[in-house]
């Protein structure tokens, strides 16, 4: 081999074998420094794992569904779930809660478009304060039902109505089984008590949303993460594959050069 074309791959192969293990480390270091910084929009800040989006890389997060989206001008918080589109009001990670209002529905637009609210019961759960109405759309024909019937917007001679689905409504009023249509809409318990019907009423409800608990499904492993000094994330999201974010690297755990410090200490 001529001996200029030997010198090139020598400094070849020299120039790879010192420049890659600097940069996986800048990469591994990047991304325990973007995992730590928490994201803020509007009036939701500490936006911190298990979410991602925006200046949150999606290996800052446990999980795709958990993609939040900042929406200029108003810096309003948006999470979209399939065909779902919610605000987010409010996130509280102390109690692991989101408060969520639906915004792609209009209740009193009584078309077959209208869908439940349906969230992954594998990453959120809903607490005791919360419970499901049902809004029922084309009922038989001179039914009504009370206080809490409205006229529909885009036919005035259709109407809905909207109750808390029992049994014993069920057995008191089988003319329901003939409704063309039923949602399901996740409200505060307490707005029954104050409703007085109609669908103001119903909006008004619906407009203050209501909370989820968010669950992380590494939710023990990101604490002990935390407490060796890395920033919970994943190593490929599209997998649910937790990682320990930390400053020489990402691990399986936990940072293992801050434990064997701390022991020894």
């Amino acid at each position: 081999m001529d001996h200029h074309v030997l010198s090139l791959v020598t400094i070849s192969i020299f120039f790879f074998l010192t420049t890659s293990p600097q940069s996986h480390c800048q990469e591994e270091g990047t991304k325990f420094s973007r995992c730590s910084r928490p994201d803020t929009c509007g009036k939701v800040s500490n936006i911190y794992y298990p979410f991602w989006g925006q200046n949150r890389p999606s290996y800052c997060a446990s999980t795709e569904q958990l993609k939040l989206n900042c929406e200029e001008p108003n810096q309003q918080t948006n999470f979209q779930l399939d065909s779902q589109n919610f605000t987010v009001l409010k996130i509280d990670a102390l109690y692991e809660t989101m408060r969520l209002v639906r915004t792609d529905i209009v209740y009193d637009d009584c078309s077959s478009d209208l869908t439940n609210t349906s969230l992954s019961s594998t990453v959120f759960k809903y607490p005791e304060t919360v419970h499901n109405i049902t809004v029922f759309y084309g009922c038989p024909s001179g039914f009504s039902f009370g206080e809490r019937n409205f006229t529909c917007k885009n036919d005035r001679t259709q109407f809905g109505f909207y109750a808390e689905m029992t049994d014993g409504l069920s057995a008191e009023f089988p003319e329901l089984e003939q409704c063309e249509l039923r949602i399901q809409v996740p409200i505060f318990r307490e707005f029954l008590l104050v409703s007085d019907g109609g669908i103001d009423s119903l909006k008004e409800a619906a407009s203050r949303g209501f909370d989820v608990y968010y669950r992380a499904a590494d939710g023990k492993r990101c604490r002990t993460c935390e407490e060796s000094k890395g920033f919970c994330g994943s190593m490929e999201i599209s997998k649910n594959q937790f990682a320990c974010h930390c400053s020489d690297g990402s691990e399986d755990l936990e940072c293992y050069g801050y434990s064997a410090n701390h022991s020894s200490s």
